[in-house]
């Protein structure tokens, strides 16, 4: 996310980069719902929703970049997803299948939502945030989900 996208939606954003930082994944979330409506406005009808990525999601893109995602072994990027935290997916994933998605955070999570990064020496990190927390390291990106009709 670029500070100069950030600034359109009405928030001073925070960072000395052009990547935005300092943002809670309730305003990630606002963001996202906010560019969907946006893009949907120019194009005259409801066709996209705005989101954060599933961790999923996340970590497809991330393991089939043909560049490389991740920053030098000293910086750490770190993303918001739209998933809720459990402390072993891996279980879940074992019992109900490859494809379970965890859900938002919620009551289930403790408001917990997971937080995906690396470097290029520690690739795909995952962690717990709690959805107020901001962060001078964790940053979102935006994805754009098709509404069938």
């Amino acid at each position: 996310m670029t500070t100069a996208l950030y600034s359109s939606f009405g928030r001073k954003p925070r960072g000395a980069s052009n990547q935005i930082f300092t943002v809670s994944w309730n305003e990630a979330e606002d963001y996202c719902r906010w560019i969907g409506e946006k893009i949907n406005q120019v194009l005259g009808r409801p066709a996209y929703r705005g989101a954060l990525p599933t961790e999923t999601r996340w970590e497809k893109a991330a393991r089939s970049a043909e560049e490389d995602i991740f920053p030098p072994a000293g910086d750490l990027k770190e993303e918001w997803t739209s998933s809720g935290y459990i402390e072993n997916p891996h279980d879940q994933i074992r019992r109900l299948g490859s494809d379970v998605e965890i859900g938002p955070p919620g009551e289930k999570t403790d408001n917990l939502a997971v937080v995906r990064g690396g470097n290029r020496r520690v690739p795909y990190s995952r962690w717990a945030e709690t959805v107020q927390t901001k962060s001078q390291k964790i940053t979102f990106r935006v994805v754009l989900k098709k509404i069938e009709s």
